[in-house]
């Protein structure tokens, strides 16, 4: 019986998923104009995203700005878990829904930067963005949240991760970027796509204050991240 829910919840979460997609294309709420081709594509990709999701790890933990957030997610061979997850806003427009996984929940900032396991930030970008702007954004990010000296010591790492970053192109509504952080460095990766991997054991660390820091992107965010909200 407990077998016949868990997969009467499956079916249901699926067509949930792709119901949503459909509605909020045709609404046009998301993005700048969910018509036209490149905003089906996007919507789409938040589908396949989601049901994969349903797939592996059961029914959303949550939803944010029409993005059912996967509770769990398979990074590398490692059953990785929700954090805590957020709406990044700029000015009056949703910019992107992002997602902290890590191997154990916490609600300690220092821990998770300071950490060299594993840990995916995932960005659902809820507008059309080119990557050097979401490049340049990050870039800010991280002068806030480094020290002048450290900053330079990184700054070869920083070039190299505008450089995978500036791979991706346009991204669109409902693209999907993960970063995955771990002792060895940062590998970005669009739509499921290896873009490249920045080789610096402090460039995780360095790039989870973006969100984390003293200076966070948005401190609203920070709080979701970290499960305080």
């Amino acid at each position: 019986m407990d077998g016949m829910k868990h997969r009467m919840g499956c079916r249901y979460g699926k067509r949930h998923a792709r119901s949503l997609a459909l509605m909020l294309g045709l609404a046009g709420l998301l993005g700048g104009g969910g018509s036209h081709a490149a905003g089906w594509s996007g919507f789409d990709v938040i589908a396949r995203h989601v049901l994969a999701a349903a797939d592996a790890a059961g029914a959303p933990a949550m939803e944010i700005a029409g993005v059912p957030i996967a509770g769990q997610r398979d990074v590398q061979g490692h059953t990785l878990v929700l954090n805590g997850a957020g709406l990044r806003k700029r000015f009056v427009f949703d910019v992107y829904v992002a997602a902290l996984y890590v191997g154990q929940k916490t609600q300690d900032a220092g821990a998770l930067i300071r950490s060299d396991q594993l840990r995916r930030m995932t960005l659902t970008l809820l507008r059309d963005i080119d990557s050097k702007t979401l490049a340049d954004a990050l870039n800010e990010g991280l002068r806030d949240n480094t020290s002048a000296e450290e900053l330079a010591g990184l700054q070869p790492s920083i070039d190299a991760f505008m450089d995978i970053m500036n791979k991706g192109g346009e991204g669109r509504t409902g693209d999907v970027i993960d970063l995955d952080m771990d002792a060895s460095g940062v590998s970005v990766s669009f739509q499921g796509t290896v873009l490249g991997t920045v080789q610096d054991p402090r460039f995780g660390s360095a790039l989870l204050r973006v969100w984390l820091g003293e200076k966070p992107a948005q401190s609203s965010l920070r709080k979701a991240l970290l499960g305080q909200e």
